[in-house]
Parts: structure tokens; sequence; C-alpha cells
């Protein structure tokens, strides 16, 4: 194969990895990495090391990376054709930071849900999710579809347990067991689970006093209802407000 060859085969990977990006994060907005980490634009024979702060998707879909010298906080912005001088290992330093950011973002999320019922829920198991199973260290290379949820809790040092069956057996797996694909519909199944439905009501009062010189109080009245019809009551005659739950309130 010849070097031209090989260079269309590594843009078509770059463009890949740009596809990617996109479907991983929303136009008109960007990504801050939590780590830092480097990055190499080359350019003929000169190659200049980086640090990449963050990746951002601009309307009609153009991918920018944000990166700036170690010797500057400064950030530069890299456009266009610009973003395809970095070599191939920091495009796919860019997307595995990215996912690494995206998919503990959501973890986390999950974690919270946990923590704000008690450390652990309980399901029924009507719903089916994946265990990854792979681990080259036990020459175990499978993943296990189909397992029943049977709860969410928090290990020791707060990460997620992952109750489950397979077979009617019984199993425990660490939140690395979860593959990320499946993330948004787990978060989606257990926000169902957890969430519900409730009623805010919020009361008050407004008040105004006229102070009218009359004959009588019919007199009097008449005359304040008079400049209530044309200056009616506005915010500031609030007299505060009441807020009370009425999501179990009869009738």
């Amino acid at each position: 194969m010849e070097r031209k060859d090989y260079a269309n085969k590594f843009q078509e990977i770059k463009n890949d990895i740009l596809k990617e990006i996109r479907e991983l994060i929303p136009e008109d907005s960007a990504h801050h990495f939590s780590e830092k980490f480097y990055v190499h634009y080359i350019e003929g024979e000169v190659a200049t090391t980086e640090i990449c702060s963050a990746v951002e998707v601009w309307h009609g879909g153009m991918v920018v990376f944000i990166v700036h010298r170690d010797t500057t906080a400064k950030d530069e912005v890299i456009e266009g054709e610009s973003v395809f001088m970095y070599d191939p290992d920091s495009f796919l330093d860019i997307l595995e930071h990215l996912k690494k950011d995206i998919r503990e973002k959501k973890l986390s999320h999950l974690r919270d849900i946990v923590k704000k019922h008690g450390g652990k829920i309980d399901f029924d198991g009507s719903f089916s999710i994946n265990i990854d199973e792979r681990d080259e260290s036990a020459n175990v290379c499978g993943i296990a579809e189909g397992c029943c949820l049977m709860g969410l809790g928090l290990t020791s040092d707060g990460t997620l347990a992952v109750h489950n069956t397979f077979c009617e057996d019984e199993f425990i797996n660490e939140e690395s067991s979860l593959l990320s694909e499946d993330l948004d519909k787990l978060i989606a199944y257990v926000e169902s689970k957890t969430k519900r439905k409730f009623v805010v009501r919020v009361s008050g009062s407004f008040s105004r006093t006229f102070e009218i010189e009359a004959n009588n109080f019919d007199e009097a009245l008449a005359e304040a209802k008079k400049d209530w019809e044309v200056n009616p009551l506005i915010q500031e005659d609030v007299n505060g407000e009441d807020w009370d739950d009425w999501t179990d309130y009869p009738g």
C-alpha cells in the first residue's frame, strides 16, 4: 500500500472520530475536560505539544478543539481544516476522554439518585440490562445479555452496586460492568420508578389601605372602589405568600 493510501485511511479515521464527537456533544455547545491531557499538532517536520482543555461543536456541525501551551493558560481555538493537523493518537485521546467524562457524569447522576433514596433502591426485575463481564485477567470475554435488574446500591467506596439475576442466579456487579450505551435507558427507568408527581400550591393575599375624607363609610367605600378601578392592586400590595404541599389534598 502506498504512503498516500495510508494517509487517506488516517484521514477517514479522523473523520469517523469527528462524527462520533458530533453525536456526543449537542450542536452549539462545548465540553470542558475534567482532566488535563496532551495533544500533538504536526505541521511538516514541526510538532507542538499542547493541552486540550475543551472540544466544541459549532452551528452547522463544525468540531473545534480548544488548546493551550504548557507555558500559558491562554486558550487557542483550532477550527476548520486545522484540526486535521493533530496526529491520530491525539484524536483518539480526545474521543476517549470525552467518552470517559460523559460516562462519569451519567454514573454520578445514578449515584445521586440512590443516595437520595437511602443508599438502596429495589426493583421488580422487569427491566433488562446487559452486564459487561469482559476481563482479560480472569479470561472472561463475554457480555451477559438480558440480566434482570433487581436493585441499585452503593458500595463502601461510594460507587454503584448493580444487583441483578441471570438464569435465576443472583449477582452483584460493579458499576464498571454497565455498558455506556445502556446508561441513558437505565437512568430513564430508574427515574420513572423513583420520581412521583407533587402538587405545590402557592396562595397569598393583596391589600391596600385607602384614606378618604367622606361624610360616611358608604361614600368612602364608593370613592375607594373608583380609585381601585383606575389603579388596581399590584405586586407591591402583596402581603406575602404561603407555599403548601397539596399532593395528597383530599378532593
